[in-house]
């Protein structure tokens, strides 16, 4: 189980890098939506 977690995790930070970069121009709400969208 913690093996499946981890490789989500890992696929999800590779989609959220560059989404990560351009965090200053989607502002602050959109990234309390994509960290609770993570949680879920």
């Amino acid at each position: 189980h913690n093996a499946l977690v981890f490789v989500v995790f890992d696929v999800e930070t590779v989609f959220l890098y560059p989404w990560a970069m351009s965090f200053d121009v989607l502002g602050v709400s959109v990234f309390i939506e994509e960290a609770l969208g993570v949680d879920l």
